[in-house]
């Protein structure tokens, strides 16, 4: 039981040194999450008696990871969509390039459902801007 412990006490320095300092440059990854979730696995595979706080921290670890990948995603389109503002755009682009554009800077659920030159109507996902 002793990896486990050892895992998620390394996980909490990381963010306590993160915390105090974000100019270290050292704040938790998804390898680091996957590590302590990993011993946590394994020691719940060989004694019963770690279950109960491998399984509390799996459940923290698991959550952070999951909040980390949606960070992560939402700056990689932060990051199109900053390139393709600095693109010079032609008015003379059609609808369905326009459509397959947004397609890829925002996934597949986004369409133009209607376009002219006094408005845009476009479905999208709730929660988008």
């Amino acid at each position: 039981m002793k990896y486990p412990e050892l895992a998620w006490e390394i996980l909490k320095k990381i963010d306590d040194m993160h915390s105090r300092d974000e100019s270290t440059m050292v704040s938790p990854d998804l390898v680091t999450f996957s590590l302590v979730y990993y011993s946590c696995h394994a020691a719940q595979q060989h004694s019963q008696a770690a279950s109960d706080l491998c399984t509390s921290v799996q459940s923290k670890v698991l959550q952070r990871a999951q909040k980390l990948a949606k960070k992560s995603a939402g700056s990689s389109r932060r990051k199109a969509l900053a390139a393709e503002r600095r693109k010079k755009s032609s008015s003379a682009a059609s609808s369905e390039s326009r459509t397959s554009e947004l397609q890829r800077l925002y996934g597949p659920d986004i369409a133009v459902l209607h376009e002219n030159d006094d408005i845009i109507a476009i479905s999208k996902p709730a929660g988008m801007v």
